[in-house]
């Protein structure tokens, strides 16, 4: 049986590679949004992404009209995941008049970036 500290350095070796390895295939546009999305969602559960400190949860780059407090119910320096954030965006997708185009867009964004959530700054 190993020791703890030796399953620690396995862990913080395997970490770093795996990491890599998943940002990869996050932004890999040869492989199906659909599926590389439902890798997204798993992954976003374990924590195995870092959470982004600011910004609007890349909705400026799409030119998504929407606030975060009135369309996504999050208080400045509150925490969202992607995935949640996603969701929301479904559900007003009629009201907004969001496109298919304009969600995969941000979803591309979403995976290239690295990160599985971000804290809201303004």
């Amino acid at each position: 049986m190993t020791s703890i500290k030796e399953r620690i350095e396995l862990y913080i070796k395997l970490g770093s590679n795996i990491k890599q390895d998943i940002q990869t295939y996050l932004s890999d546009k040869d492989i199906d949004l659909e599926e590389r999305w439902s890798i997204f969602e798993l992954i976003s559960e374990m924590g195995l992404l870092v959470t982004q400190t600011g910004g609007d949860g890349h909705l400026s780059t799409i030119d998504i009209d929407a606030t975060m407090y009135d369309d996504f119910n999050t208080d400045r320096y509150c925490r969202l995941t992607y995935v949640k954030m996603y969701k929301m965006l479904l559900n007003r997708q009629d009201l907004k008049g969001y496109t298919e185009d304009m969600m995969n867009q941000w979803r591309e964004v979403v995976l290239s970036g690295g990160a599985d959530s971000f804290i809201h700054d303004w």
